[in-house]
């Protein structure tokens, strides 16, 4: 059955490398998609023969039957069939070719002449198949209005499946059209790329960027109600927005500027400090952290992330974007969130399901003559270094929790006032 199949699959695509690219283009969408069609039927067929043959093999082993050691290479054949027709299916046909390669490797080193031949059939016919993509390729590429109609009922049609399949196309034409050297195709080509990438990232993202990121009452909309709002969940997706904006004006031309969007984040970082301000202003400092430390630069713990009484305290420093103090504190925060989650992700401390919530965060001032800074300067690094306390990761016991695979830091205030 699979080789009829295949059969009718090679006289459709040499239909496909007709020479006449009008109706190359009026009808590929359609052939495509019935071709797709035909691999599906395929694969549901291979996947079903599989199971029939997975479900025979215990008792057969059991029994020492000499039919064991033809199922099971049935089964192997039909495991490399199901592996085969999927990168057909997804058109990769370069790593078909070397499954089909190390298979039929390994059948001579087997001295397996009964597989040997069933590989060689599908070495003979993958050869095929890569000789004809790309003439349907060259023929697609050959004028850029004759690709553009190609591809673009897969793009109006913008579902995951029609635009990985407009993306795959575009990048097997840019693949032959760079190994035939046409400079001036894969230019256009890679634009059409680029406008897939696109339209793939506003898909998969929360927000509508096609409309959101082209129009700034409609991003007001989505954007104020988030920054005003009291909750920090609600703040993070205002920043999420903010950046999905920027990633996919990267990728197309936007109609509102990027200048816009990096205002924005000045919204933010205040939002932020404002959000933290609140939190904290009712608690003094000794109470969020067992006592009252002022610390000097430090030099006894390097940047980094410390356990602290049970609690958490990230050491930082950057370079900050703006003069504002709110707006310094809150890209501060924004770093340090971002320098603490990193830690616990690549350390791979603990898995939480969703995102992390961090409820308790405050500034350790440091002392700078007769008062007490948030921020000082490190002539040595020539960054702001700042301390930040995390008292709250998702709950209490979490933070303690977490803490403890974390390097324990020490003041040297507590270090003197713990030797007396």
């Amino acid at each position: 059955m699979i080789g009829v199949r295949v059969k009718k699959l090679l006289l459709f695509i040499c239909w496909l490398a007709l020479p006449n690219v009008f109706f190359l283009s009026a009808v590929v969408h359609a052939q495509s998609k019935e071709r797709n069609s035909i691999l599906l039927h395929d694969i549901d067929s291979i996947n079903q023969e599989i199971t029939d043959l997975q479900a025979q093999i215990p008792k057969l082993q059991e029994g020492r039957s000499l039919s064991y050691y033809n199922i099971k290479k049935k089964l192997d054949q039909m495991l490399f069939l199901k592996s085969y027709t999927e990168y057909v299916y997804n058109e990769e046909l370069d790593k078909a070719k070397i499954l089909t390669e190390e298979r039929l490797e390994r059948s001579k080193l087997w001295k397996d002449e009964e597989s040997s031949a069933f590989y060689v059939d599908y070495k003979k016919k993958i050869y095929e198949e890569i000789r004809l993509q790309k003439i349907r390729y060259q023929q697609l590429f050959s004028k850029e209005k004759n690709f553009r109609k190609t591809i673009k009922p897969f793009i109006v049609e913008k579902t995951a499946e029609s635009l990985d399949h407009a993306k795959r196309m575009t990048e097997l034409a840019i693949k032959y059209a760079s190994e035939n050297q046409f400079t001036e195709t894969v230019k256009f080509l890679k634009n059409y790329n680029k406008e897939l990438d696109a339209l793939i990232y506003d898909l998969n993202s929360p927000f509508d960027l096609e409309i959101v990121a082209n129009n700034e009452n409609y991003f007001e909309k989505e954007f104020r109600p988030l920054t005003g709002s009291d909750s920090l969940k609600d703040i993070k997706s205002a920043e999420e927005l903010v950046n999905s904006c920027i990633c996919y004006c990267a990728l197309t031309n936007c109609l509102i500027d990027t200048t816009f969007f990096n205002n924005k984040k000045k919204y933010i970082a205040n939002a932020l400090a404002e959000y933290y301000e609140k939190l904290g202003g009712t608690h003094g400092l000794e109470q969020m952290t067992d006592q009252a430390v002022v610390a000097k630069l430090d030099s006894v713990n390097p940047t980094g992330v410390y356990k602290w009484h049970g609690k958490i305290l990230v050491i930082n420093e950057f370079t900050p974007k703006y003069s504002s103090h709110s707006l310094k504190k809150g890209e501060a925060i924004i770093e340090s969130d971002k320098k603490l989650i990193n830690y616990i992700r690549d350390q791979e401390i603990m898995k939480v399901k969703g995102e992390y919530k961090i409820q308790g965060t405050y500034f350790i001032p440091f002392k700078n003559g007769a008062q007490t800074e948030e921020f000082i300067y490190n002539f040595n690094t020539k960054k702001w270094q700042y301390m930040l306390c995390y008292t709250n990761i998702n709950n209490a016991y979490l933070t303690n929790e977490i803490s403890k695979y974390m390097p324990p830091l020490i003041f040297r205030e507590e270090e003197k006032s713990e030797s007396k």
